[in-house]
This record gives C-alpha cells, sequence and structure tokens, in this order.
C-alpha cells in the first residue's frame, strides 16, 4: 500500500510542479531558476489595521463595544469596518458580521450610522449575511453563546439591528448553502418578532410595481422546507404561531411530501408538550392528519416509531382532530413496537412503547374525560330514578377522587351538561 502511494505521489508530483512553474517565453518575466513566478493575487493588509480590526470584532462579538462613539475610537486608531478577519469559528468576518452574530443590535446600528461600511449584505466565510446572522445563522457545531439576562433582551436587541439592516436596504432574499433565507434562520432560533417585522416590511416594499421576487412566508429550501417546516422540526412554538398567523400554509409539502407536522414527528427531541402544542395547532391549521409522506409514513407513525408518548398525550388530551380513529392509534402503536423488535439506530427502549401504546388506548384519559363517562354510564343504568341529582352523587361517589374535588364536581351543574 505504502509503495502505491509513493509511486501516486511521484507521478503527480511533476504535473503539479509545472502548472505552478510554467515556463514563460518572456526571459524578462523569468526567474533565475527559468520559471515564471506566480503573481501576488493577496490584497496587502497592513498588520497594525488587522490587529485593530480583529480586536473590534472581538469586542462586538462581546457586545462591550455598542455604540457610535466607541466604533469610532477604532476606526480613529487604524481599524476597517470592510476589513475580513478570523476569530474563533467566525470565519472571514467583518465588525457587522460579529455584531449580527451576537445580537449586538446597537453596534449593528452604529456600523451602519458611521457611514464606513461598503457593502451592507457581504458575505462571511460561511456564506451568512449580517441579516441572517442577526436572524440566528450560524455553523451548526460553532461554540458560541450570546449573552443576555433574558430572552425578552436578546429579542430587543436584535430587533434593534434588524430595523437598521432593513433601514439600509438589507436583502432578505439572498441565500446560504442550504437555501436558507433570513426568515428561516428566525424561524429556527425562535424569534417570532423578527419574522413578523421581516413579513411586514416585504410587504410593504414596493419595487417599482414589479412583482416582489417570491412568496417570503412560504420560501423553501433547497430540500423544499417552508420557514414553517423548520420551526415545526426544531419545536419553536413562537415561530409557529407567528407563521400561522401570517398565514403560512401549514400544509405545505417538501421534496420529499413532509408536511411541518411530519417534520416534527421525526425528532425524538420535540416529545414534550411544547411539541403536542405544534400538532394542535398545525391540526387546528387544515393539515391531513391521514396524509402520507413517500416513505408512506403519516405524522402519527413518525410519533410511534420515535416513542413520542408525551406530545401523543398531550395531543389526544386537547385535540379532536387528531387520533379520532383505531387505525391511526393502531398505526403509532405498532410503529413504536416495531422500533423496539428490530433495534433501529432511533430505537426506542420497551417501556417508552408500553407509554405510547397506554396513551393511546380507546379509555378516555382527562379526568374531565373520565368523570363524564362514569357519570353517563350510571345515568342510562338508572334512568328510571326519580331524582337525578341522586344518580349524579352515586356516579361521583364511584369516582376515586378527593373529597374537595368531589364537592367541586356536585356543585357545577353545568359539567354534566
Amino acid at each position: 500500500m505504502n509503495n502505491s502511494y509513493r509511486e501516486l505521489c511521484s507521478f503527480i508530483a511533476p504535473k503539479l510542479q509545472a502548472m505552478v512553474f510554467e515556463p514563460d517565453s518572456n526571459p524578462e518575466n523569468n526567474n533565475a531558476g527559468g520559471a515564471r513566478a506566480l503573481p501576488n493575487v493577496m490584497p496587502d493588509i497592513d498588520p497594525h489595521v488587522l490587529h485593530l480590526t480583529r480586536s473590534l470584532c472581538v469586542h462586538l462579538e462581546c457586545r462591550e463595544v455598542v455604540n457610535l462613539k466607541q466604533i469610532q475610537a477604532y476606526l480613529t486608531q487604524g481599524a476597517d469596518l470592510n476589513t475580513q478577519v478570523t476569530i474563533g469559528n467566525l470565519r472571514d468576518c467583518n465588525p457587522l458580521h460579529s455584531a449580527a452574530i451576537s445580537g449586538n443590535g446597537a453596534a449593528v446600528a452604529a456600523i451602519i450610522a458611521s457611514g464606513q461600511l461598503k457593502d451592507i449584505n457581504s458575505v462571511d466565510g460561511h456564506g451568512f449575511t449580517p441579516l441572517a446572522l442577526l436572524c440566528g445563522a450560524r455553523v451548526k457545531k460553532a461554540n458560541f453563546n450570546c449573552r443576555f439576562t433574558s430572552v425578552l433582551e436578546e429579542r430587543n436587541a436584535r430587533r434593534v439591528g434588524l430595523e437598521a439592516l432593513l433601514g439600509a436596504n438589507a436583502d432578505q432574499h439572498i441565500t446560504d448553502h442550504n437555501s436558507y433565507k433570513p426568515v428561516h434562520h428566525a424561524a429556527r432560533h425562535n424569534f417570532p418578532g423578527l419574522i413578523k417585522r421581516l413579513v411586514e416590511h416585504y410587504l410593504a416594499t414596493d419595487i417599482g410595481g414589479a412583482a416582489r421576487p417570491g412568496d417570503l412566508i412560504n420560501c423553501p429550501d433547497r430540500l423544499g422546507n417552508t420557514p414553517l417546516h423548520i420551526a415545526a422540526r426544531y419545536n419553536q412554538l413562537g415561530s409557529t404561531k407567528a407563521l400561522l398567523e401570517l398565514e403560512a400554509n401549514a400544509s405545505a409539502l417538501n421534496t420529499a411530501e413532509q408536511t411541518p407536522l411530519h417534520r416534527l414527528c421525526m425528532s425524538q427531541y420535540n416529545n414534550n408538550a411544547c411539541g403536542g402544542h405544534i400538532v394542535c395547532l398545525l391540526l387546528q391549521h387544515g393539515v391531513d392528519a391521514d396524509l402520507k409522506d413517500k416513505k408512506g409514513f403519516t405524522w402519527s407513525k413518525y410519533a410511534g416509531t420515535n416513542g413520542m408518548d408525551q406530545l401523543l398525550r398531550y395531543v389526544r388530551n386537547h385535540s379532536n382532530l387528531a387520533l379520532a380513529d383505531h387505525e391511526n392509534k393502531a398505526t403509532a402503536v405498532s410503529a413504536a413496537r416495531s422500533n423496539v423488535n428490530t433495534g433501529r439506530k432511533s430505537g426506542i427502549p420497551l417501556s417508552q412503547a408500553k407509554q405510547v401504546f397506554k396513551c393511546l388506548k380507546s379509555e378516555p384519559s382527562t379526568l374531565l374525560q373520565s368523570c363524564k363517562v362514569v357519570i353517563r354510564d350510571i345515568l342510562e343504568q338508572e334512568h328510571n330514578q326519580p331524582h337525578v341529582t341522586d344518580c349524579m352523587k352515586k356516579a361521583v361517589a364511584k369516582l376515586d377522587l378527593p373529597h374537595e374535588l368531589k364537592s367541586e364536581l356536585l356543585d357545577g351543574y353545568s359539567f354534566f351538561e
């Protein structure tokens, strides 16, 4: 193997050398070795400027520089707002990129106000514009934490930066390598206020009477996922609500013929009440619960496969549109059992599969439903008795409930309607 590797290198090396040091017909351009030297295509950057710009980026990222006065102090010393540097996970970024990714909205506005920026839509080394970074774009494994005391503080800070960028005509239709627009990133990172402002600005912009570029609310990425697909996939309730309020298409299909509901149930991390809440919202907005994707999976089958007992329990307790028929329940339970038996990569423990079965059993799952069923049965059995109130007392007495709660049930006559 080593000999083959050496032979390969010996074969390639002369060809590479010929490409780099190709002889020139003009003797004046030849160096001492008779080969043409490559031109210097890299721009000359003053080390002092580079150092100051890098220092400015670091302080912007930490939100230690936040206003125009502080930025002008750096510019006076020689920093350049258009020079791109690399700092940790931020590759080839200029000061505006650093301010945007950290949510330093005040600094974003100050940099724009300085008048020294040449391109508001410049991309960094990862292909992100400042607008995309402000909306949450970042590399998947980037070790980067925004330093805010609360979610509200971060959202307000980013909103300030967004207003400045939109006011400077930042283009929100520029996409990254995944064909994500800034609105996709805002949906992914749960910035509902940014989503609404982006859409509002999009609808208010008059492009000389020409048609606007596409539908921002339902714009697809390279896999056909709309912002609502992204919000559902990452279990972002705030983003989901904002998009549905803006009349996003809850039944939109991606390239795999999956709705946002499918995408939600494809991730085990969404097995919680928040995920269940999003399921109910999507169903209320017209998603077909029986729709199958290209693999032949319904949303409930994905939920069963991933052992999403908490999500299914929430849905069953809060939605009359979901799991209404026996077939959907059976499919979810079968998928859960199959996942355990086959030991799939996304395998779930047997106990979790049993929880799926338990929460999908035909018996009522909520206290309210349980009470109604027991009382109805008792009343049906004793309907000939003259006093209905006595029947109610008998029904409530049979319930395994604390005395205080039984008294409340007897007092609430509307409960038995």
